[in-house]
């Protein structure tokens, strides 16, 4: 029976139905027997390597297996006949309608359509194609789309069984069908592929035996399951796509084309393999390329296996629908709902990709030149890759992903032209997915994990990850994640109006990277009962595990988690290891928060790492435990590196924890900016009362300084201003109204105006007194001292926001640094990595060019070594320290410039 959906001749099937019935079937249809030589204008039944063309307003009904074709082209109709048949050709091009059965009759028998041809292009679309052009439609039904697609293990198995037990009906399976099993461990390649051998209710026995062992049991944590059931998989179905023989041999197998202004295509019930074809773009298994709305069109119920590039591809196409396709031992990317960036509610529901694999070396279809990358992110496969969060993305399983990630968001490459669709006012439809298995490059032990492994082309071993995506203020929420088993994070984040709700991550060695996210109502389990594949990865640094891990880079991280339960993180850590819940280092401004946390069983709460360039930076994380439920406080603490701007030894320090704990009363920070250009490095912060520098926080265009309220400061330096806004914020940890700081800024002009963010003019009053009596926001100008004092006082909001307007001339270029200040003279002094060994450089940058000495002293003052002299350019300055001393212990190394020494402590362990 011909679809409804289906055209000849331009007019509609039902039109020629009624027809039908009354006067003759062949003669009103106009169908034609494959097998008859009169149906072929020769007279003769297409031959090999012949190029056959069936014309508009013919119906051909196959009825015979074809000779390897030379070529295809369907401008007519070409319907199979239900019975076991093989067609084969160089390539497949369809104007008409190819038709295996219908929706309404699937087709019952076996058919194979073979793609066989050269490397050649064919009309732009290559070779080894089957493609729908201008009014083009696929109807291809195979019965066996009433199969399973897949199921989870009921039971675990171990090596050398030869049965499983499925959790449902493995409705339609028989003997004869291949079936693959997922990873349980850490490792993509234990997934197993076998056949079956007799089905007994929901028991499969299978041959071979398993090599691996596979998990199969429910856990349940805080009340929420974690599910770590193994993958079950059907690849065999009734209607075979594929390449020719040689497809592996030659990397060159078939591919599917679905193309602009094509008819309707549904496909359900079909196996592809030895298809996809490496190194070349737009050349996948199942392909709709450009093609536009195609709403209406699907692929379901299907299964790819051993492809060469790809599984189903979405670019520049909207409204098609994936649903239960299995993907098993695919190269590149998987499942592809928006290759470009702007397709919009594609639905991907249910479908499962297992044993992603990393294209070989040179065969990436976007390479990037020069880098080693690829524009579409191929260095590292994922199961599902994406440029938007516009597409529905439901019930998808990814078991085992070779040096990659499960989910990947990835806006890395993409047009410009597209990101405006990341501002589009649409909910994220992202519920009940899962990710497991994804590895890392190289070692695939316990033991380290290198920076390339982590960082590396973006990174490696997520079983969510999402790069930087322009979405302004809108908020993005993902629903319902689990993550587990996976070498590097359950979730890591790179975004900061992301929300991860209701996340469950267990046995990753990393449970969350969110350096900016929101993360809710979520469970973080270091080691569950899922004891396949050894314990976890430890972290780069070879020596710690974390539920929670962040790198806040110069204060650009705000990571937010409310209700998020940590359970044995340090479980079976080896002992002088530490696990963590939280790992921080570098710099953070206040929006961090931790609020509403439980730690349970084997878990320390939190640990401040010193390893790396940014661990012993005096500007690092400040974290803000809300509640006080993550540290065991009964109120609101502050959590401070142990080098940041606030520790100081009147503060409680915390020896298990390697970090402050102090109180988040009171506690501020001060944001300066101006708008239109870099600062400059010489503006710095001193408290009044005992001239203590505050670190600054660097940033582009901003600088942060953390300090505690109530209490006045100098603002040491001064920025051209050249009569634009020069911004300061003030912002209380807490948010809390009321707090309070003075501020002196050097101000070299004659008339100032100070205005609040809304332009409004801010009180103004006559002195220094008059001003320590004012309870908002006001300033004080000394024009004869050539500066301004401002009280800020936060509002309701916990901030305060000035504007600095330059009114009158300029009094000349007094930047209000001292002569004797080390900031006329320098930027970022340091020696790293301290105490000293063969690597340790100090590291300067001069603002102009200065003659410097550096001369090493002891503690009595005895000078060792005059290490260098002489004149420096302008600039960024290093100096090796190896073997400046040979006995261990306590020196200060003197840097001087002109009446300047800037002394450094160094210690030779």
């Amino acid at each position: 029976m011909i679809s409804k959906t289906t055209y000849l001749s331009g007019l509609p099937i039902g039109y020629y139905f009624l027809f039908f019935i009354i006067i003759s079937p062949l003669s009103i249809f106009g169908q034609e027997s494959w097998s008859n030589p009169s149906t072929w204008p020769n007279g003769n039944v297409p031959s090999t390597n012949e190029n056959v063309t069936i014309p508009e307003g013919k119906t051909v009904v196959l009825d015979t297996s074809t000779p390897n074709l030379g070529s295809l082209t369907i401008n007519g109709n070409l319907i199979f006949k239900d019975i076991d048949l093989s067609l084969s050709a160089r390539w497949i091009m369809v104007h008409g309608l190819l038709q295996i059965g219908t929706e309404e009759i699937p087709f019952q028998s076996n058919a194979t359509i073979t793609l066989t041809g050269p490397k050649e292009d064919i009309n732009t679309m290559g070779g080894r194609f089957l493609a729908t052009m201008m009014r083009g439609s696929l109807e291809i039904h195979g019965a066996s789309a009433s199969k399973l697609s897949w199921g989870q293990l009921e039971g675990s198995l171990s090596p050398g069984a030869t049965s499983l037990t499925l959790d449902q009906e493995p409705t339609g399976w028989k003997i004869g069908d291949k079936i693959a099993i997922a990873p349980s461990g850490y490792d993509p390649f234990e997934a197993e592929e076998v056949t079956i051998s007799g089905i007994r209710d929901k028991t499969i026995y299978f041959s071979p035996a398993l090599q691996y062992m596979h998990f199969g049991e429910l856990q349940e944590y805080e009340g929420k399951i974690l599910d770590e059931r193994a993958e079950v998989v059907m690849l065999s179905r009734n209607i075979l796509i594929q390449g020719d023989s040689d497809s592996k041999e030659n990397r060159f197998g078939g591919h599917i084309m679905v193309m602009v202004n094509s008819g309707p295509v549904h496909v359900e019930g079909v196996e592809f393999t030895k298809m996809g074809q490496p190194g070349i773009e737009a050349r996948y298994n199942f392909h709709w390329h450009l093609a536009g709305d195609r709403n209406g069109d699907y692929i379901k119920n299907s299964s790819i296996h051993h492809g060469l590039q790809r599984g189903v591809v979405v670019h520049q196409t909207n409204n098609v629908l994936v649903e239960n396709v299995v993907a098993y031992d695919i190269q590149n990317h998987v499942f592809i709902p928006a290759e470009d960036g702007n397709e919009i509610n594609n639905t991907f529901k249910d479908n499962v990709a297992l044993l992603v694999r990393k294209p070989d070396k040179g065969f990436f279809a976007f390479p990037r030149d020069g880098a080693g990358g690829s524009t579409q992110g191929e260095q590292r496969v994922a199961g599902f890759w994406m440029r938007n969060p516009h597409n529905n993305l439901i019930g998808n399983h990814v078991g085992g992903s070779e040096r990659g990630t499960g989910f990947f968001f990835d806006a890395r490459g993409r047009g410009k032209e597209f990101k405006d669709f990341d501002l589009l006012p649409r909910e994220v439809v992202f519920t009940d997915n899962v990710a497991h298995s994804c590895s890392v490059p190289g070692n695939l032990g316990n033991e380290g994990v290198s920076n390339t492994a982590l960082y590396g082309q973006v990174g490696h071993g997520h079983g969510f990850f999402m790069t930087k995506f322009f979405n302004g203020d809108l908020m993005w929420t993902f629903n319902n994640f689990t993550g587990y088993k996976n070498a590097m994070s359950g979730a890591w984040t790179e975004i900061t109006n992301v929300t991860l709700d209701n996340f469950i991550l267990a046995d990753n060695a990393i449970g969350l990277l969110s350096s900016e996210s929101y993360v809710q109502n979520s469970i973080v389990i270091g080691k569950s009962k899922n004891e396949i594949g050894g314990k976890n990865r430890h972290l780069r640094h070879g020596d710690r595990r974390a539920g929670y891990y962040s790198i806040a880079q110069g204060g650009s991280k705000e990571p937010k988690l409310t209700n998020v339960t940590f359970i044995d993180i340090n479980k079976d850590v080896e002992e002088g290891k530490v696990a963590a819940a939280i790992i921080g280092h570098g710099g953070h401004k206040e929006d961090n928060f931790f609020e509403g946390i439980k730690v349970k069983g084997e878990t320390l709460p939190l640990w401040m790492s010193t390893r790396g360039n940014k661990g012993k930076d005096e500007n690092s994380s400040i974290l803000l435990d809300k509640d006080g439920s993550l540290t065991g406080y009964d109120r609101p603490v502050l959590v401070a590196h142990p080098y940041s701007s606030f520790a100081n030894d009147a503060i409680e320090y915390r020896e298990e924890w390697q970090a402050y704990i102090l109180e988040a009363e009171g506690a501020m920070q001060l944001r300066m900016a101006d708008i239109g250009f870099d600062l400059p490095q010489e503006v710095a912060l001193i408290r009044d009362y005992d001239q203590h520098r505050i670190p600054k926080m660097q940033r582009a265009k901003q600088r942060f300084y953390n300090f505690f309220g109530n209490q006045r400061y100098t603002i040491l330096g001064q920025w051209e201003i050249d009569d634009r806004r020069n911004l300061l914020e003030l912002r209380s940890i807490l948010e809390k109204e009321g707090e309070w700081a003075i501020f002196k800024h050097p101000f070299p002009y004659t008339g100032i105006d100070v205005l609040d963010e809304d332009d409004f003019p801010i009180t103004k009053v006559n002195s220094l007194k008059e001003l320590d009596n004012q309870q908002l926001t006001s300033y004080y100008f000394n024009e004869d001292e050539g500066a301004v004092y401002v009280k800020m006082v936060t509002d309701e909001t916990g901030h305060a926001k000035i504007n600095l307007i330059p009114k009158g001339e300029k009094t000349g270029n007094n930047y209000g640094i001292p002569d004797n200040s080390p900031d006329l003279f320098f930027r970022d002094i340091s020696v790293y990595p301290n105490p000293i060994s063969a690597e340790s450089v100090l590291q300067y940058t001069l603002n102009q060019d200065e003659f410097i000495s550096v001369e090493l002293f002891d503690l009595l003052g005895r000078k060792i070594n005059q290490l260098d002299i002489g004149k420096k350019d302008s600039g960024n300055h290093t100096l090796p320290l190896d073997n400046i001393v040979v006995n261990s212990g306590v020196y200060v190394l003197a840097v001087k410039v002109e009446n300047v020494t800037v002394p450094i402590k160094v210690v030779k362990p």
